[in-house]
């Protein structure tokens, strides 16, 4: 699946359906037409999940595979879309838990510097590369509760359940994750954190 065309333009209800019917026949075909037309949404999650554009790739490739296995599950009730999402978020989980297996360190880290005022809104008035930027600089735990909470609209209950950890963890990071956002963007720009800070 590394070599495609991405498919721009949206498919109808009856397009759609055909290719699923198709993948869920395990049809290669319809397999690729579903990764190439649901790339960049899937990219774009996982952009916010990945410590890189490499990782996150690699976190989309994994979450197409569990799409394609589980396919069957969805019945065409709902949102498509929707339903994607939610696979491809709990895969990216799946690769967070294992990458956090292999490597402690991150537990170990250390913010130099918090600023007392911290305001994540910021981010807003950056660009899309920016802020896929700054995220990328927050360690994966913090990235994790992050974009869990504020893009998926995950309670700190559910983060808990989803990722292993207790309530209180995950809003320890999600504040810690606000903070050192807002030092990266006094940081590197000083004049947006400035217009939300005076």
């Amino acid at each position: 699946m590394t070599n495609y065309t991405p498919h721009e333009g949206n498919l109808n209800s009856a397009a759609l359906e055909k290719i699923l019917a198709g993948c869920r026949a395990a049809d290669s075909q319809a397999q690729k037409q579903l990764y190439q037309h649901f790339y960049a949404y899937g990219l774009a999650i996982c952009l916010h999940y990945g410590s890189n554009r490499e990782e996150a790739e690699e976190m989309l490739h994994n979450g197409f595979i569990r799409v394609f296995e589980r396919i069957g599950q969805y019945r065409g009730t709902g949102n498509f879309k929707a339903w994607l999402r939610t696979v491809i978020v709990r895969s990216a989980i799946t690769y967070f838990k294992k990458s956090q297996k292999r490597s402690k360190r991150f537990t170990r880290y250390r913010e130099q510097y918090q600023p007392e005022k911290a305001n994540n809104f910021a981010l807003h008035a950056l660009g899309e590369n920016d802020a896929y930027l700054l995220l990328q600089l927050l360690t994966p735990a913090y990235r994790m509760v992050l974009s869990l909470h504020i893009l998926e609209g995950y309670t700190h209950r559910e983060i808990s359940e989803l990722m292993g950890i207790s309530v209180g963890t995950s809003k320890s990071n999600l504040s810690k994750a606000k903070k050192k956002l807002a030092e990266l963007i006094k940081t590197y720009y000083p004049r947006v954190y400035e217009c939300f800070n005076d």
